[in-house]
């Protein structure tokens, strides 16, 4: 799956909670600026979990965040955390 996340707020680091076992392939961390950070998980398996995603120490602007990803579950839920 390819799922975007709208996150338009600043903080100072990302995190990813799967509720299902997930192959995650990669994160594009899209910011306010125009910068585009890509976080590469090699599609590897996680199982789930609260992950830290990214982090960024100066209070960055993140507009969006993009997860591609295969559920290895008959469920599973992918939730983006911004922390301030």
């Amino acid at each position: 799956m390819d799922a975007n996340f709208g996150v338009d707020d600043s903080g100072n680091a990302l995190f990813l909670d799967l509720s299902g076992k997930t192959a995650l392939n990669f994160a594009e961390v899209v910011f306010a600026n125009g910068n585009v950070q890509v976080v590469d998980f090699n599609a590897r398996s996680h199982a789930p979990g609260f992950y830290r995603l990214l982090d960024f120490n100066d209070g960055r602007h993140v507009k969006t965040v993009r997860i591609l990803a295969k559920s290895e579950t008959d469920s599973t839920k992918l939730t983006v955390y911004l922390s301030k």
